[in-house]
Parts: C-alpha cells; structure tokens; sequence
C-alpha cells in the first residue's frame, strides 16, 4: 500500500484544515484572549499539536468563526528554530519582515522605504514601526513558534523576552507563542518582578479524549471512503491521547487491516504495536531526553512501584504532574500510556542490569573482554563493542577506521552543544557501532568499485535495522540503539528507515549525521577519491535545516574550524 492511500500517513504539522480537528476547546481560548489582545503561551509537550494550532490561527475563517474581523489581525508567523542565538536585532528584524509580508499590511512610510538591515533594526524601530500599523487599521498577532531552545542553545535573552512583554503590553499587539516548558516562556507567563503577570495567559493543550480519537478515525477513515471498526480503547491505551502518537497508531492499524481484509484480531493488535514501539521509541526517547534527571528517577520510581509519597518527590511529582508525564489514576500515580509505560520499563531495566546482561549472560565475561578492568563495566561493554566493530570493518580497507573516526567527531560535537558527559559517551559508543549491521551485507555488494544500483543502494540501507537487531540483545548501560537506527534520517523527511522529520529524529541520532557523513565525504572510497574538507563542511552546511539540525551543524562548524577531529 502506498503512502498517499492511507488516510492516517501523516508527517509533520497539519497545513490541510479538512485534517485539523479537536482543539476547539483551546481555540476559543486563545481567540477569547485576542479579542481583547491579550498574549498567551500555548503550553504542550512535544507532538501536541502546538504548530498545527499556530497555522490553523493564520486561517481567515477561523477568526470568522469566533467573530473577529480577520482582516483586522495581521497573523505573521515566525519560527525561533535557528533564532535561539541571535542578536536581539535579528529577532526584532524577522518580527518586522513577518508582519510586513501578511496578506492585508499597509505600506508603512513611502513606497520606496526599505527594511533596515537585519543588525542595524532596534526595538524603537519595531515598536514604531508596529504603532504606524495600528494608525493604519491593524493589529499584530504575531504566531511565535519552537520557543524552547534547542539542546546547547541558551535560549531567547533576557532583552528578547522583556522586548516581547514590552510590546505585548500595547494595544494593537499581542502574541501567542508555542513552547514546552522553557524558563523564557515561563516568565513571559507570570514575571512578577515585570509587575505585569498577567500579560501572558498559559493554554495548556489536553491529551486527546476517546471521542477526538473517534472524531479523528470517523473523519479519516470517511475520506477513504470506508467505514472502520477499530478498537478505540485500544488506541488510547497505546497513546494516552497524545495527537501524534494516536494518528501514528491509526496508521499503523489502517495498514494491518487493508492487508488482512478482515476484522483485526486481538493477536494483530499486539502484532502492530510491537511495530507502533518502534516507531514511536525516537518520540519516546526525545521526550525521555527532555526531562532532568530527578524527573527521570521519580518515573522510574513509579514503574518500579516504589514509594513517591515523600516530601522529597513532592516537587517533582508536581511537575510531572502538570506536564502530563504523569497521571493520578485510582489514588496512585502510573503512566499515561502504554507506550510510555513500556519504553520506561526498558529504561528500567537498563538503570537495574546496566551491562550486567552483556558480562555474565553466557558467554561474554569480563576477563574476555579485552583484558578490560575487573570493575569497569562500561570499560568492558565499550571494548567488546569495538571489537566487534573491527570485525566489521576488517572486511574493507577503505572504511577501517571510519567507525572511530565518526565517534571521535560525534561526541567533539555533542561536548561543542553542551550535552551532559553521560549522553556524550553514548553517542560516542553509538558512533563506533553506527554501521555494525554492515556485517551482514554481501562483499559482492560492499565491496564494489562502481556505483551501486537503485536495488543494491535498498541492500545497504537494510544495515541500520541489522545494526539494530544485533543490539537488540544487548543491555549497552547507554541509549544507543535509537542513534544507530535512526543516523540517516533527515529533517525534511527524506532520510531512511522510517521517513522520520524534525525533532521525531533523536538528538544522538541527528548529531551522528552530521559526523557520518563528514567523514564518509572525506575519505576514499572503493569507487571514488575523498574530497576536499571544505567540499565537505560546504554540502552539510547548505543543507542545514533541511537535511540536518541547524544547532548540530553550527556546533560542526565550531569543531572543525577549530580544528578538531
């Protein structure tokens, strides 16, 4: 079955509005606040839905529908991915452009003035420019998207933020920025110190009830012209509501169901959610990733059935608690999701074996590993990796050493963005394990000296998910298996195995990226020369945010100009 034939295929945010539904309720809050402009932050984890709710905003008529003159708001929206570091200036220069290019916004002056560069623009420029807007009928809504920094970005600055307050305190201008939990959205929600609270009001975005899901699969299944009975409960058990995941599910499920002409029975449930896991670990891992590590030790608490009830949790159990990762069920607190109760198990499990699984499970022991120290367990798991990596690489000359070659620049990167030293060292260790799965491919293949064909490319692209079967055994006391699957999956979703986009992809795994194809470029190859390091650091910088993380690619660019590995 092709993509386009199946209702629930969906990446990214949703540009369509006949495929925008739910989020009523949170609309008419939001457009209830602009009425009278007053800013808010729209407030949700990751796949909430929060820049399909943005665009939905840009739409004429659906201001209309709530009574406001649409053609009175001008609703430019700017993303701050990539912005996270820039000068004050620049921001207020892109808030400006935005506004200037939204269908209905007056010419401002003479018909020959131009906008001033982007370094040279002030905040007096922007708030003067903004007041000639109102003198000519408008008001801005500015649609401020990705407000949490990216990993190794401080985030927007203390003068950006105050800027922003400052200007959602006229009249004429308000904001409704998208974000997670980031320190900068929260003071633009309550900054006493500012003595203007209430400024921003925060939106939360709900999980998805069984009726939306129901709405969602009705809508969906309608347009494909066919009515589908799917286990409802099912779906919401799996997902907990989140808007991503219960479309991801549906697809899944749609899929399995088209193929088996029949009814789906209780064993093709648990048949697609051993797939839906696997799709959903790169959403599960960056959410994981997002949390600190005393949120991460409350969750892995409560899987564990250990007591939270103490004065010690009582914080973090509060934010848990706001942030929807946990949930109060029946007077205890569990998880909201099946998915998210099986991916914290497997973390679990890990925190509990560390390598232990690895050392004394039959047949790898410590004294093999290399001569690696009697305690070091990390030690000895990293020197039977790399071991089996040679094994791997022996088979051609013209990879030896690209394994260590791309640790090596992969974890200069992750220490360049400011990554803590544990998730460092596991992008170093999935770095030399990156292309283990290569073991399996045929020399015939792998050793080539001409370019592959279009079925042997397929060929080779079937080591990411050897590499992640073979570790599939492992218990590695580092996350490893995400970055390995997922290292040639790209931003605009045109990398393998899974189609993944944006931040679905893992951090790890985009940090590996950019260090695997770096030194793929620049060494020889079986059927061509290395090329140039400046060739080099030129394709991956053009393509940044499209291909590859732009905050992964600058800190690149610092490692390499700076003459790193």
């Amino acid at each position: 079955m092709r993509a386009s034939e199946n209702p629930f295929f969906h990446r990214g945010p949703i540009l369509d509005p006949a495929y925008f539904f739910g989020r009523t309720q949170e609309i008419a809050e939001i457009i209830s606040l602009l009425s009278t402009t007053r800013s808010c932050c729209v407030v949700g984890g990751s796949k909430r839905g929060k820049t399909s709710i943005l665009l939905h905003l840009q739409r004429d008529q659906t201001l209309r529908t709530h009574g406001l003159d649409a053609a009175v708001y001008l609703r430019p929206y700017l993303s701050m991915d990539g912005l996270a570091n820039a000068a004050p200036e620049a921001v207020f220069h892109c808030l400006l452009r935005e506004a200037l290019r939204c269908p209905g916004s007056p010419i401002i002056g003479a018909p020959n003035q131009r906008l001033a560069p982007m370094g040279d623009l002030r905040f007096a420029d922007l708030e003067a420019a903004l007041a000639r807007l109102a003198d000519a009928g408008r008001k801005v809504a500015f649609l401020v998207d990705d407000f949490d920094p990216g990993p190794g970005s401080r985030g927007p600055d203390s003068q950006i933020v105050s800027a922003l307050r400052e200007l959602a305190s006229r009249p004429y201008c308000a904001f409704i920025i998208g974000a997670e939990k980031s320190p900068a959205a929260l003071r633009l929600v309550a900054d006493a110190a500012a003595g203007s609270s209430d400024l921003f009001a925060a939106v939360h975005l709900r999980r998805f009830a069984q009726r939306d899901v129901a709405d969602m699969v009705r809508m969906l299944s309608e347009r494909a012209g066919r009515l589908w009975d799917v286990d409802l409960d099912q779906i919401v058990d799996w997902t907990g509501g989140v808007p991503y995941l219960a479309q991801l599910a549906c697809s899944l499920l749609w899929k399995r169901s088209a193929a088996a002409t029949r009814s789906l029975t209780a064993s093709d449930y648990e048949y697609v959610f051993r797939d839906f896991m696997n799709q959903a670990e790169p959403f599960l891992h960056s959410a994981w990733q997002r949390l600190s590590g005393d949120e991460r030790d409350t969750v892995l608490d409560v899987v564990a059935g250990r007591s939270v009830d103490t004065e010690q949790h009582a914080a973090v159990v509060e934010r848990l608690l706001k942030a929807d990762v946990l949930v109060a069920q029946d007077r205890r607190l569990v998880l909201p999701s099946r998915a998210a109760a099986t991916f914290a198990q497997a973390r679990l499990r890990e925190r509990e074996h560390g390598s232990a699984d690895l050392l004394g499970a039959g047949g790898v022991t410590e004294g093999e590993a290399a001569g690696a120290p009697a305690r070091d367990d990390k030690g000895a798991v990293y020197r039977v990796a790399c071991l089996l990596v040679e094994a791997s690489e022996s088979r051609d000359r013209f990879t030896a050493g690209h394994s260590a070659d791309t640790a090596r620049l992969a974890s200069a990167i992750a220490a360049r963005m400011g990554l803590p030293p544990e998730e460092i060292e596991g992008i170093k260790v999935a770095a030399r394990l990156h292309d283990i799965g290569k073991i399996g491919i045929g020399d015939r293949v792998l050793l080539k000296p001409e370019n592959l064909t279009e079925q042997e490319r397929e060929t080779v692209r079937t080591h990411v998910l050897v590499s992640t079967q073979l570790l599939e055994a492992l218990h590695f006391p580092w996350e490893v298996k995400p970055a390995v699957r997922y290292h040639h999956e790209r931003l605009d979703g045109s990398g393998y195995p899974d189609g993944l986009m944006g931040d679905e992809i893992p951090l790890a795994a985009r940090v590996l990226a950019v260090a695997d194809v770096f030194t793929a470029m620049t060494a020889a190859r079986s059927h061509r020369s290395p090329h140039p390091r400046e060739d080099a650091i030129a394709e991956i910088t053009k393509h940044a945010g499209t291909r590859y993380d732009p905050h992964v690619v600058a800190a690149f660019v610092q490692v390499v100009e700076a003459g790193g590995p």
